[in-house]
């Protein structure tokens, strides 16, 4: 991942072991730390004490882990027909962790934001939100219906067919994504699903592709055994910080200049790639040389 010039993972839709954040906090990943709630459930309730326990215990064992940037209530929790109660229980549990600690961005991971005028992201701090597919629509829809909160993208992929588990087979690549999402100022970020295929005895649903013989979910842009995919290179290549080096020599002066990728330091383009915005930079140091 830090190859790759990543800096945040959502790892799991429940709480890490002490040992996993210990080596987050080590290497400088960054991650929303989730109780262990998704979809259908009947902990979607504001009177659940089960639900207010687990956030309690998840915010007061993980509060001094750095690597932790915020919480998140719940996954996919926000359809009515299925949690009717999840409205009033995102709000409270959003408020009941902003008390506990509120250095930290309160959450749930919505997929129905885009549907519902009244979903619950109203009493998240961000949008974080799963999209598959046309990801562009995806956040234009969620956008227009709730605006002025940006927009952070904690599951997003093909939904379609799985890519291959040979590196030379896969044909996914990563500016498929970034590029609907490029250009979009109030999208700050992403998480792909995901970094490796893995294993699974998933059935599929009719939106989601059933599970090879192989019992290997092959969303990854790294094979289950960590061997990249074609994706895999086009993300590092999106994230580069540098897009040339030049080194000259003039008598006993050398200059270095760094001109970083625009597209990288600033991923969402908001200038259309001019500098204008001033997020690009050029830097040169000069070393004079014994003569």
């Amino acid at each position: 991942m830090k190859m790759l010039g990543a800096t945040m993972s959502r790892i799991s839709h429940f709480p890490l072991p002490a040992e996993v954040l210990d080596y987050l906090d080590e290497v400088g990943i960054l991650s929303i730390s989730e109780l262990p709630i998704w979809g259908k459930s009947e902990l979607v309730d504001a009177r659940s004490k089960v639900a207010a326990d687990w956030l309690e215990r998840l915010i007061d064992t993980q509060f001094n882990h750095p690597s932790i940037i915020g919480w998140s209530v719940g996954n996919e929790i926000g359809r009515y027909d299925r949690n009717p109660g999840a409205r009033e229980y995102v709000r409270t549990a959003i408020t009941r962790a902003k008390a506990l600690d509120p250095s930290r961005f309160a959450v749930y991971a919505t997929n129905t934001a885009g549907n519902q005028q009244d979903d619950p992201i109203a009493f998240a701090d961000l949008i974080t939100m799963n999209a598959y597919g046309d990801l562009a629509a995806a956040v234009e829809k969620t956008r227009a219906l709730h605006p002025g909160k940006p927009i952070f993208l904690t599951e997003y992929g093909g939904g379609g067919e799985l890519d291959s588990e040979d590196p030379n087979q896969a044909k996914d690549t990563g500016d498929a994504f970034l590029n609907q999402l490029r250009g979009k100022p109030y999208v700050i970020g992403g998480s792909r699903w995901t970094l490796n295929d893995y294993r699974s005895d998933w059935a599929g649903w009719p939106f989601s592709p059933p599970t090879g013989p192989s019992q290997n979910r092959s969303w990854g842009i790294l094979t289950s055994d960590r061997r990249p995919k074609r994706s895999y290179f086009s993300y590092r290549a999106a994230h580069a910080p540098v897009a040339k080096m030049a080194l000259q020599r003039r008598g006993a002066d050398w200059s270095i200049t760094l001109a970083p990728a625009a597209s990288t330091i600033c991923p969402l383009m908001r200038c259309g790639d001019t500098g204008s915005c001033g997020a690009c930079w050029t830097r040169r140091a000069t070393r004079s040389t014994p003569a």
